[in-house]
């Protein structure tokens, strides 16, 4: 668990960039094209521009598009599940940083796409007023705590403290000794009977002499 946070915390730097620089600019377009724009932005128009362009073949690209998606996130679902089985793992534990950072990322892109609108709205809200930088601070202060925006910067913010916390927890665990079972020793050093037991294992009585000599048995450990 703590790797696969690790990785996730090192990628973080590269995700904001690439969105910032490569991902909003083409999310910014498409939000573009679902609009009739001028110099301003104007009425919601959905996929008309796309459908005046391509014909309804746009809404059938979009359909297709959709259930693609989904027959590929079945299909490693259940990859996942089959080499799970065969390797007797449980790697499903280890999805709940990537859901957790999936939050992360989706409520921001939902605050986002919510922003927008009010920010954009800005230019038709300052028509036949002066136009000065208090004005316009003042409008973009309202578009920041709008009634359809604040709950969805909580939101945000509520992952993304989930997010950090998990992250420092699992990045400064409590120091412990760790307890092998027989499932996680190499199955050739083994006995058959006891292979598939992957926790809660007790060991039997024993009587060993360790490295200086002395007698060990389980009454040394009580």
């Amino acid at each position: 668990m703590r790797e696969y946070l690790t990785g996730y915390l090192m990628i973080s730097p590269a995700v904001l960039l690439i969105f910032i620089f490569g991902i909003f600019p083409v999310g910014f377009a498409l939000y573009v094209s679902l609009h009739k724009w001028r110099l301003k932005k104007g009425d919601f128009l959905g996929l008309n521009n796309y459908v005046g362009g391509a014909d309804n073949l746009a809404y059938v690209a979009t359909f297709a598009m959709a259930i693609g998606a989904l027959i590929l996130a079945w299909t490693l679902i259940k990859r996942v599940r089959t080499q799970a089985e065969e390797n007797n793992d449980r790697p499903w534990g280890f999805l709940l940083p990537g859901v957790i950072y999936a939050a992360t990322v989706l409520s921001f892109l939902n605050w986002t796409i919510v922003l927008l609108p009010e920010v954009l709205d800005i230019a038709n809200k300052i028509i036949g007023l002066e136009r000065t930088r208090e004005l316009f601070l003042r409008f973009l202060v309202d578009a920041f705590v709008a009634e359809n925006v604040l709950p969805a910067f909580l939101l945000m913010l509520f992952f993304s403290v989930i997010m950090v916390y998990a992250i420092y927890t699992l990045l400064s665990p409590e120091k412990k000794l760790p307890v092998y079972n027989p499932a996680d020793v190499n199955p050739r050093l083994v006995d058959d009977a006891v292979r598939h037991i992957n926790k809660d294992h007790k060991v039997a009585d024993f009587v060993l002499i360790n490295q200086n000599g002395k007698t060990i048995s389980q009454d040394d450990f009580e």
